[in-house]
This record gives structure tokens, sequence and C-alpha cells, in this order.
């Protein structure tokens, strides 16, 4: 059995979320919707991503706004992503998001971003992805890879 990975188009996503970052995660879903209702969230549909982002809470004691250190990472879906990271309260904060064209590698541009910033890294068991950055450092250092990615 063959099955077509379909993946949605990259400059197109890129052209939707750019003016929206930062963009609260639970709001993906729809936007993705909106693009294309024919595209759903199953084993053959994609939209790979490297995406620089953080957790944002309300101290319920205080009423201050926390943010947590950015996270680096890559996805195949947002929505899933945005649910695993929404936990105990927070809301997920996608900061910048670039979408993989469909002959870029995800797996492998992560690794070298991962390689590259390996010094900024905070090196915890459960949380490899997490970086001692702020997260416009982060934005930026993730841009300047990609582009001399490619």
């Amino acid at each position: 059995m063959i099955i077509n990975i379909i993946k949605m188009n990259p400059k197109l996503l890129y052209e939707t979320f750019t003016p929206l970052f930062p963009i609260n995660g639970s709001k993906c879903k729809n936007i993705l919707k909106k693009i294309d209702n024919n595209y759903k969230e199953t084993e053959n549909y994609t939209n790979e991503c490297i995406y620089v982002g953080h957790c944002e809470i309300i101290d319920f004691e205080t009423g201050i706004k926390a943010k947590s250190r950015p996270k680096i990472g890559k996805s195949r879906y947002l929505t899933a992503l945005n649910r695993g990271r929404s936990q105990g309260g927070c809301d997920w904060i996608f900061d910048y998001i670039y979408f993989v064209p469909e002959e870029e590698n995800y797996s492998k541009l992560e690794t070298k971003i991962h390689n590259e910033l390996k010094g900024f890294n905070l090196n915890k068991q459960y949380h490899k992805e997490l970086y001692n950055l702020s997260i416009k450092d982060a934005i930026d250092k993730v841009k300047s890879i990609i582009e001399s990615a490619f």
C-alpha cells in the first residue's frame, strides 16, 4: 500500500503565519483550516516545520505573566504540538515557524540547528529543545542557520 504524503504549500503557510507572530498555538488549527479545508491531520498530511516557541502562564497568586525559555524543534503537526506544549494551564506561543519545502529534509535541518546552538542548550534530561537565549536571539539565530543552510 502506497501512501502519498500531502504537504501544504510552505509559501502560503509562511505568508499566512508570518504577520501573526507571536501567535497563540491554539489559534493554529483554525488558520490551517482556513487555508485549505481539504487538509486534515492524518498520516498522509503534514506541514513539516522548524519552530521557535515558548510557554506563557499567569501566576495564580500574583497575577504576573511569566515566560519559559525558548524551545527550538521540529514538528509535522502544529496543532498536535500545541496540545502537547499547552499543559498545566500554560499557553504555547509560536514565535517563529519555518515551513520546510518538500525538497528539504526537516530532520537534518533540525539537527544542524541543534548542533550549531549546542553552546546555548540547557542540557536538561527531558528538555533537549530548551535554550538559554532570549526569544529574539533564538529567532535570529534559527533564521541565520536556515539561511546559511540553503
